[in-house]
């Protein structure tokens, strides 16, 4: 329970932000159906899985990509969101810096989040 907390706030460090760039990448976000849990996966143009923390291929989002309703394109797009992202101490600590670092940049406008349906879709 203690990672969920606020108290720990200001003395929590994180790694170094940077930014990567993917051409011709998909983003696919998804629900575990086991746990309910979020998961993503950025798949290059050969459909091979950026391998991060919290961000990896799962058998769950191979699954969403094989039965994807929708595929959203777009000729430019920035995901900021990790594994977890519907509370506030992430928002807080670790997405909010984000936006604000694309914003000084003047790369905002090409954010995309998840739609509230997003099990079954993907970005391209």
């Amino acid at each position: 329970m203690v990672g969920i907390l606020f108290w720990d706030v200001p003395e929590r460090t994180s790694g170094e932000t940077f930014m990567a760039t993917m051409p011709d990448c998909t983003v696919v976000p998804c629900i575990n159906p086991n746990d309910s849990q979020f998961w993503v996966t950025i798949l290059n143009e050969d459909e091979r899985s950026l391998e991060m923390d919290q961000i990896t291929l799962r058998p769950w989002n191979i699954e969403v990509l094989r039965s994807a309703k929708s595929s959203d394109k777009a000729d430019k797009a920035t995901w900021i969101l990790e594994r977890v992202f519907r509370n506030h101490s992430h928002w807080i600590t670790s997405h909010l810096p984000k936006l604000i670092f694309l914003k000084n940049r003047g790369e905002l406008e090409n954010v995309i989040l998840p739609p509230p349906e997003f099990e079954n879709s993907c970005y391209r």
